[in-house]
């Protein structure tokens, strides 16, 4: 039980360090205009697709699971990037970058989908307490992960069938929103043969005009 408690610490350092890593290589709410360039280097101008922008925030939320039971997180995010300019817009695609580790019995395999991080939307989203709050898209979705392995990846959910990867209008993400309520899930199972943690590093969001 001590050394799975140990191997337990060296993940979660091991998650903090990748995200410590990102935030020192990338400026805090880096905005990511998206830009196609047919001949970089040369004369030829860039085209600029002004209907979208993207932009970044670091948020470094987690979750830990112990032997005793699962663990349920409840947060807030605000985009620190409002709606651009004075149209009307809403969210078009919300990609995290998440980390999940299992620090269970090397033997067992988790069920995919064992951890995840939901967001609601606008009027789900609860910005008084985000626990309140309804929860119907996966913005992060584990995969199967055996006891001392871990999976760090950008995501926006896409091995769920309620996913944040390509957002209409009806889906009701509204780029003009207070918040958009969070839920990061980390289970446990049979006294920490699977044991999760979950962390959610940097949330990429791409706004679309209407």
């Amino acid at each position: 039980m001590k050394n799975k408690y140990l191997v337990f610490l060296i993940l979660i350092g091991l998650s903090l360090a990748i995200g410590f890593f990102y935030l020192v290589s990338k400026e805090e709410g880096l905005e990511l205009n998206e830009t196609s360039c047919a001949t970089c280097g040369s004369e030829a101008p860039k085209i600029e697709n002004t209907g979208k922008k993207t932009f970044e925030d670091t948020v470094q939320f987690s979750v830990v699971a112990t032997a005793m039971g699962p663990q349920t997180k409840y947060f807030n995010w605000k985009p620190k990037n409002p709606c651009p300019g004075n149209e009307d817009c809403y969210l078009k695609n919300i990609t995290a970058l998440a980390t999940f580790l299992n620090a269970g019995d090397p033997s067992i395999l988790s069920e995919e989908g064992a951890g995840f991080i939901q967001i609601a939307n606008s009027e789900e989203s609860n910005c008084t307490d985000p626990s309140q709050a309804t929860f119907t898209k996966y913005l992060a979705y584990s995969p199967a992960l055996a006891g001392g392995e871990s999976w760090t990846k950008r995501t926006c959910g896409e091995s769920a069938t309620q996913n944040t990867c390509n957002l209409t209008k009806e889906d009701g993400f509204d780029g003009k929103s207070n918040c958009f309520s969070l839920k990061l899930f980390a289970p446990s199972s049979n006294e920490g043969e699977i044991n999760f943690a979950a962390h959610l590093i940097f949330i990429t969001y791409t706004y679309e005009t209407q």
